[in-house]
């Protein structure tokens, strides 16, 4: 997926410094890896759909920070050994949410390597036709 570049971007702000991969020297000096994104917006919502391929459920959180939503998951790259430390990969992203965004509503999916969040807006925020008389 592609970062987003519609005018969407200009409510809904990626808190990052843009995709990351780790075949860069600073990649490599990072703990995490910023997953690619793609933002939507609807008459009724927005939608995020970031890649975190090869994460379980289990291994994703999805919270609500001080007005931004903070997206972390964690692929484990090999089995479990006991004793030894498991090789994995860290994902992280931030996105700064506008008021619009109903907080209570929000839900999260994972499918096929794909998280979907869905952000509903609040009702009163909704663009609605004004009758002309």
């Amino acid at each position: 997926m592609n970062t987003a570049t519609n005018t969407t971007e200009t409510t809904i702000k990626t808190n990052t410094c843009g995709p990351c991969t780790t075949t860069t020297a600073s990649a490599a000096r990072r703990d995490h890896v910023t997953p690619r994104a793609d933002i939507l917006e609807g008459r009724d919502q927005f939608v995020l759909l970031l890649d975190v391929p090869g994460v379980v459920t289990g291994d994703v959180t999805v919270e609500l920070d001080r007005g931004g939503l903070v997206v972390e998951a964690i692929r484990y790259l090999g089995p479990a050994v006991q004793g030894a430390s498991r090789p994995s990969r860290r994902y992280r992203r931030t996105f700064s949410l506008p008021d619009t965004v109903d907080a209570k509503a929000i839900t999260a999916a994972l499918d096929k390597g794909v998280l979907t969040v869905t952000l509903p807006k609040r009702a009163e925020a909704a663009a609605h036709r004004i009758p002309v008389s």
